[in-house]
């Protein structure tokens, strides 16, 4: 009997057909208790981290520090978390326009603050600080190999009456100090004298805008002017620095 029972019968059969019926009962709860339940609060803030993190191309939106959702190293200050613009302790809408990946410190230090008020806070400047240690002196000769590549990797520029000026002795940030060259000269002897002057950094920030379509380097762009200490009219001398990667 087994031998002639076709294909057609054998589903037809009164075990299997039960069973099929049980897995496709079984198949549309599941899919039902998905579409009802959701993801968890946990994963939708894991994916618009993930979602963050390629727009700002693995940046904290706010410092520039390079950031990650599973530390490597052990650094807890660099996680990468979600961070709100506007807080929704000011009515800031809990949705993903409204925020930004940023590491632990900016977000620690950003607190309840606006946007705008938290980038020039003395609370940011510290969190840059602390993310970006500065050199305490650039390479100032310009025979040397590592000069421009030394200038390029920390996006020094430095313009003197609208000219771009190359010699960058010293940029300390913490300190709001920068060395620069203006004059070279040689001695009685024939030796190469160089004049510097040291013009005192200002932090200002401006054009801050959130263009979820736009980000390469995240909200942050920074615009350093520094004063010659020997002039009172601004500006001598201008050093642009968007993020300080070194």
């Amino acid at each position: 009997m087994m031998e002639h029972m076709s294909q057609a019968d054998w589903v037809g059969s009164p075990i299997l057909g039960p069973l099929l019926e049980r897995r496709a009962m079984e198949e549309d709860v599941s899919w039902t208790m998905h579409l009802t339940q959701g993801e968890t609060e946990q994963e939708m803030r894991r994916r618009w981290l993930e979602y963050h993190l390629q727009a700002q191309r693995g940046r904290c939106a706010y410092c520039g520090v390079g950031i990650e959702i599973f530390r490597r190293d052990g650094n807890a200050e660099l996680r990468a978390t979600v961070d709100h613009i506007i807080p929704p302790s000011e009515g800031g809408p809990d949705r993903v326009e409204n925020t930004l990946g940023a590491c632990r410190r900016c977000n620690y230090a950003k607190r309840s603050m606006a946007l705008e008020a938290f980038l020039v806070s003395p609370e940011f400047q510290e969190s840059v600080r602390l993310n970006h240690p500065c050199p305490d002196r650039l390479c100032g000769d310009v025979v040397s190999p590592d000069f421009h590549l030394d200038l390029l990797r920390r996006g020094v520029r430095v313009w003197i009456d609208g000219t771009e000026f190359r010699r960058v002795y010293a940029y300390d940030v913490p300190a709001g100090v920068a060395e620069i060259a203006v004059a070279t000269t040689k001695t009685r002897s024939g030796r190469p004298m160089t004049f510097r002057k040291r013009g005192v950094i200002l932090p200002l920030f401006r054009d801050v805008h959130h263009a979820l379509e736009r980000i390469e380097t995240g909200a942050f762009r920074g615009e350093l002017t520094a004063w010659l200490a020997a002039r009172e009219i601004p500006p001598a001398v201008r050093v642009r620095n968007a993020r300080l990667d070194g």
